[in-house]
């Protein structure tokens, strides 16, 4: 656990990272914030547009059909094809706005509640050694900040990864780990938004790893609980 964990009003920039993993900045969710009857009106006076197009081109036709003294003009067969797709869609968009609504409250639901509370935790950390080792197949450097014997932070130089996948240079790196900081993280998700160092600087030279024993991308900005020894000796034997 960190040191200590203090809660702080949340930044414009921190909301637009959760507006973006929580799905609400894209044109889906803007998309389900208008009000179904305004799109069902539009349905509606599209198709009634649409069918009444249709009888104007086939004047001739349905013409013959008034002429001939017809109860039933084609034209009003084409409004009530009109009206009764209309109503389907309606029924329809119903029922794809609440069920879209339900599985995106599923998925996205913790970072929603993140937003609407409007504040982060700021967890203080010291750190006692930091190890670090470089991934062949993303390029970039992941370090391992030792809390304690059984725990360590980890973090994944995401610039580091960026660069190395456009071959700017596996070693190229942005984080300097130093033996204190400061990481804000949206209490509900669990996401980092942010982290500082302060204090003196590790010179942690990268270890090359491969297989699966390391750190995966969703243990970036979150506490691993495995022993520091061991973490040692993996990356001793690498």
């Amino acid at each position: 656990m960190p040191l200590k964990i203090e809660s702080q009003p949340m930044t414009q920039t921190e909301r637009k990272q959760l507006a973006r993993a929580g799905g609400r900045s894209n044109w889906f969710e803007r998309l389900f914030r208008i009000e179904p009857w305004w799109v069902m009106l539009l349905f509606a006076i599209v198709m009634f547009l649409g069918f009444e197009a249709v009888v104007w081109i086939m004047e001739p036709v349905f013409g013959a059909g008034r002429r001939s003294g017809e109860p039933l003009a084609l034209s009003a067969y084409a409004l009530a094809l009109g009206l009764f797709l209309t109503l389907i869609a309606i029924w329809a968009m119903f029922r794809f706005n609440a069920i879209a609504r339900k599985n995106r409250r599923l998925v996205f639901g913790r970072y929603w509640d993140d937003l609407d509370s409007g504040v982060v935790d700021e967890e203080r950390y010291e750190f006692e050694d930091c190890l670090s080792e470089l991934d062949c197949e993303g390029g970039g450097q992941i370090y391992l900040l030792k809390i304690d014997a059984m725990r360590c932070l980890v973090l994944f130089d995401r610039e580091s990864f960026a660069l190395g996948g456009l071959g700017g240079g596996s070693l190229v790196k942005a984080m300097r780990p130093c033996r204190a900081a400061v990481l804000r993280r949206a209490p509900k998700s669990g996401m980092m938004m942010s982290v500082e160092f302060s204090g003196t600087a590790f010179d942690a030279t990268p270890v090359e790893t491969r297989g699966y024993d390391g750190p995966k991308w969703s243990d970036d900005g979150k506490i691993w609980n495995r022993p520091w020894d061991g973490i040692e000796r993996r990356l001793r034997e690498a």
